[in-house]
């Protein structure tokens, strides 16, 4: 599931990431100096924020007040929660062919373990001479589900050769 995510609604997540990464968390308050700007300020949704400004923040349900600072000119509205800022931090490098996604390659490998571990078992049940049914029909179910998440993942080459052709004008 987490490799259709990503295949299908990286896009969505990538632009809502890109929007939550116009404030920056200032991580040191005692450093608020060493960036030349004046003391933060709270939130004023008439004012025009430009790189660079301040501005003193809190999340609902938590208790204290961040400091962030403006990372694009003219930002738009207040700063995004912790949790969007997390799944920028997680999808900012998710577009492009799925073959270059690294939640896509994480998530395959964590899934061959899975795939192998359950031969290991289904080795272990037919050895102990266990009823094995609904234990093939597992196994064969997670190959299946592999054989799709690893095609995904791949480059299909025939289909850049043709692009390549396309581009250089040989048809």
């Amino acid at each position: 599931l987490t490799a259709q995510l990503v295949a299908l609604d990286k896009t969505y997540l990538a632009i809502m990431g890109y929007v939550s990464g116009e404030w920056k968390l200032v991580e040191d308050n005692s450093s608020i100096n060493s960036y030349g700007a004046s003391a933060p300020s709270p939130w004023d949704p008439r004012r025009r924020y430009k790189k660079g400004d301040l501005l003193l923040h809190s999340f609902p349900g938590f208790g204290s007040q961040s400091v962030y600072m403006a990372a694009s000119n003219a930002p738009e509205g207040r700063p995004f929660d912790l949790f969007l800022r997390a799944s920028y931090d997680l999808f900012r490098h998710e577009l492009g062919h799925p073959s270059t996604s690294r939640i896509v390659s994480v998530a395959s490998k964590v899934h061959a373990c899975f795939t192998g571990l359950l031969v290991v078992l289904l080795s272990y049940y037919i050895f102990m001479n266990y009823d094995i049914g609904a234990l093939v029909t597992i196994v064969s179910a997670n190959m299946i589900a592999l054989h799709g998440l690893v095609n995904v993942g791949l480059t299909n080459h025939r289909e850049l050769n043709n692009v390549a052709k396309e581009i250089m004008g040989k048809q």
